[in-house]
């Protein structure tokens, strides 16, 4: 090729390349050539979750605490059949006396292989404690039986008021079934001593009414002496009910929730 042949060609490929039109910066980068792009060009932006606006559930209280009513007359508490089992105690000190019902983990009948829970009562004066047994029962505790539930407000799905046992000097009640029956335990205050009594109760069959002392009961399921404590004349008084679970997970200990749905329905609490 001739030498002025060649400068020619030259030439035409210098013009071509100043004329072409420059590439648009997309941010692309052709495989093979190292990106000049600021990490800070590319990286996500991620945004934090909204705060939530949903205000935390109230804590209600497990605890009612209340001036302490003794009863006038117990002659028919005295008049009423000692359980086989019946107990005697003293509980000392002077001072509030705090009642707190407890149900342990069910666990299988040995006779009936039914889930029952051991049932006791604790009282407590001055750091003193003195426990009642009441037994294996069977079922659970029902809310709108306990006296703890309608202290602390707590009414039926249609807004009744609770109605505890009308029992002069009456401390506390506690309710534990299912639908075959329940045991009524109610724990009274006299002068000098704290009685527990307990009417068991049978799926709604009930023959013939009588009454026992202020109460109208069905004949054959009067109410009968768990245990006497003797103590020094009380003032005031709290009472609570605490429960204990057991799953895979472990054991837990808490106090009764009121709202627990039950084979009577689900109370409602107190309102604002």
């Amino acid at each position: 090729m001739k030498q002025g042949t060649l400068v020619s060609i030259v030439a035409l490929v210098a013009a071509c390349r100043s004329t072409a039109a420059p590439e648009a910066k997309t941010g692309v980068v052709p495989a093979g050539v190292p990106s000049t792009i600021a990490p800070a060009a590319v990286s996500a932006h991620v945004e934090a979750p909204p705060a939530s606006t949903t205000p935390p559930a109230p804590v209600l209280p497990t605890m009612a605490s209340f001036s302490a009513s003794v009863a006038a007359d117990v002659r028919w508490i005295l008049a009423a059949k000692r359980e086989r089992r019946f107990q005697r105690a003293v509980l000392e000190g002077l001072g509030p006396m705090h009642v707190v019902w407890t149900r342990d983990a069910p666990h299988p009948d040995p006779r009936s292989g039914m889930p029952v829970a051991r049932i006791r009562l604790e009282l407590t004066r001055d750091g003193r404690t003195t426990r009642v047994d009441a037994g294996d029962v069977a079922g659970e505790i029902q809310p709108e039986g306990a006296t703890l539930c309608g202290r602390l407000g707590y009414r039926m799905s249609n807004g009744a008021l609770l109605t505890p046992p009308a029992v002069d000097g009456l401390v506390s009640s506690l309710s534990v079934g299912d639908m075959s029956g329940s045991d009524e335990l109610m724990v009274v205050l006299g002068a000098t001593t704290l009685y527990v009594l307990r009417g068991q109760t049978t799926d709604g069959m009930c023959e013939s009414m009588t009454t026992q002392g202020p109460l109208t009961v069905c004949k054959g399921q009067e109410y009968a002496r768990v245990a006497e404590v003797t103590l020094a004349p009380a003032t005031a008084i709290d009472e609570t009910i605490r429960t204990t679970t057991g799953d895979d997970a472990g054991v837990t200990v808490a106090p009764l929730d009121c709202a627990v749905p039950t084979m009577m329905g689900t109370l409602s609490p107190a309102g604002p």
